[in-house]
């Protein structure tokens, strides 16, 4: 009798011993890992950012290319809520978790999320070319066909060159652009007579799925605009891939009157909701491209500018999410009197944009506002200035 009461109280102390182990114990984790909040995938990387689990916490990721995780790589600890891991394949779906270890004991792991790397990589770039119907209206030196010859140069030059191209103020001189990309760009023109008529992308890496040439962005209330009240749009499949995309180019217009400014807010609200609707349904990513003829953070009469509705509307101007930037101190217009650049710290003083949705779909490595000065100056601009506008331009790399 005396020797089982022993046992009893042995087994009585394991168990209050295992009760008071609290959380050192790593086989009874504290609590949930970390949620993933950041995701930026690129061809053969992806960043992570997480949700802080207390100041000195550290974290510890892991990752394979299946949900039960197995086989799975496993990094080492670090400090931060960041990571970028690198040496991935291209176009790989890869599940990852994060845990974290605070005061020696760790949470669990955190639900496994799928992350693409990136599919793809493209370039895309918009331009106002200026249309050879305000030849009479502006000084001799700038007529069309004095300046085409570099509005194509400034296209194809090599920090340029695009894979899409929108264009803006084309409708008169349409065909003799046509004529100057022909053995570069396939191309697709819209049936209406309109300012962002044309799109074009590289046939080796682009082919044409369908274009719709009827999307009204004012909408029945407003009368007139006929020039700028439709879109250009296009969707493309890239050839290596296969993965889709979607292309819209617009035009809205100029003017500080409040009225001009509503207006330029309804087009780009209906074009962020359809172009949205558009991606959701397909599962595929969106860039709307353009001459916005907006400073980003214009308010007039109480109505923001462009550019923040879209941006409200959870798509991404791409100068405000690129890793690197080029003449991002720079306005995107042109002083064509004087042939000077125009200053506009950064990005304050772009009216032409890159839009892209959504957010886990798309990542951005660059955005270029492209300029030629003459010689060294930072200043003075190579002539014949091409337009009134300089192209703007993203790198992009597409995960889905």
């Amino acid at each position: 009798m005396k020797k089982m009461n022993v046992v009893y109280l042995f087994l009585l102390l394991l168990m209050a011993c295992s009760k008071n182990d609290g959380p050192n114990n790593i086989d009874e984790p504290i609590g949930e890992g970390p949620i993933i909040t950041e995701v930026n995938s690129y061809l053969n990387r992806v960043e992570l950012g997480w949700e802080p689990k207390g100041g000195k916490a550290e974290y510890e990721i892991r990752y394979a290319m299946n949900r039960n995780m197995e086989n799975a790589v496993v990094l080492e600890k670090i400090k931060g809520t960041s990571m970028s891991v690198k040496d991935l394949d291209t176009d790989q779906a890869y599940f990852w978790q994060i845990r974290a270890e605070i005061d020696g004991a760790w949470t669990g792991w955190s639900v496994a999320k799928r992350i693409n790397t990136a599919s793809f990589e493209t370039s895309v770039a918009s331009y106002n070319i200026l249309g050879a119907e305000h030849d009479p209206d502006i000084e001799p030196e700038y007529a069309w066909h004095i300046r085409k010859e570099a509005v194509r140069n400034i296209i194809l030059q090599s920090n340029n060159d695009p894979d899409i191209l929108g264009v803006q103020e084309a409708r008169v001189q349409i065909d003799e652009v046509i004529g100057l990309l022909d053995d570069h760009y396939n191309y697709h023109v819209s049936g209406r007579s309109i300012s962002p008529q044309a799109i074009f992308w590289k046939p080796e890496k682009f082919e044409l799925v369908s274009f719709n040439d009827d999307i009204d962005i004012f909408g029945s209330a407003t009368t007139g605009r006929d020039n700028q009240r439709y879109v250009t749009h296009v969707r493309l499949r890239e050839r290596s891939s296969g993965k889709e995309l979607l292309i819209y180019n617009l035009h809205i217009p100029t003017g500080s009157h409040v009225n001009l400014q509503q207006l330029r807010g309804i087009a780009a609200n209906n074009i962020s909701l359809h172009a949205k609707q558009q991606a959701s349904q397909h599962n595929i990513p969106a860039i709307v491209l353009g001459d916005f003829n907006n400073y980003p953070e214009t308010v007039i009469g109480g109505f923001p500018s462009a550019s923040q509705v879209m941006r409200n509307n959870n798509f991404y101007d791409t100068f405000d999410v690129a890793l690197e930037r080029i003449n991002a101190n720079y306005s995107t217009s042109v002083n064509r009197t004087t042939s000077i650049a125009r200053i506009g710290e950064n990005g304050s003083m772009r009216i032409d944009y890159l839009f892209t949705y959504p957010a886990d779909q798309v990542a951005v490595t660059q955005y270029a506002t492209i300029i030629n000065f003459e010689g060294s100056s930072s200043t003075q601009l190579a002539r014949p200035v091409p337009s009134d506008h300089h192209p703007v331009r993203a790198v992009l790399h597409l995960s889905y």
